[in-house]
């Protein structure tokens, strides 16, 4: 299953998608910090405190989009969209940076992404 291990918890085991071989999530919270942005030590945090302690739903941290699609939110532009798989595992699909404002455009294309990750996901699995 192309799936990695970002961090495991108490609550939640986080995994991230790989695409093409290369952990995509883990790629840009490594770029992130790697360039002193502090979104990434944000978005570390958060994916920590949530696999240890389970979700706490807050608009400025995570937030749910429909469809049981989510995002960790950092408080600059740097975004992780996720899904769930029997309530214990978290899917990291992918992250995206940039304000958007009310871009329904942009926004629409993120959920289709994190939709088409959690497709694949499921069929790799068999279900």
């Amino acid at each position: 299953m192309p799936t990695e291990k970002i961090y495991a918890g108490a609550k939640f085991e986080v995994r991230s998608w790989v695409d093409g071989g290369i952990n995509v999530v883990m790629r840009f919270l490594e770029e992130l910090c790697k360039n002193g942005d502090s979104d990434g030590v944000r978005l570390n945090n958060l994916i920590m405190h949530t696999a240890d302690h389970g979700l706490r739903f807050n608009e400025r941290h995570i937030r749910a989009l429909g469809d049981g699609i989510y995002e960790f939110k950092a408080p600059n532009t740097c975004r992780i969209m996720f899904f769930y798989d029997k309530n214990k595992l978290i899917i990291c699909s992918h992250e995206f940076t940039g304000k958007r404002g009310n871009d329904d455009k942009f926004i629409k294309r993120q959920l289709k992404t994190a939709e088409a990750v959690r497709t694949d996901y499921f069929k790799e699995k068999g279900e």
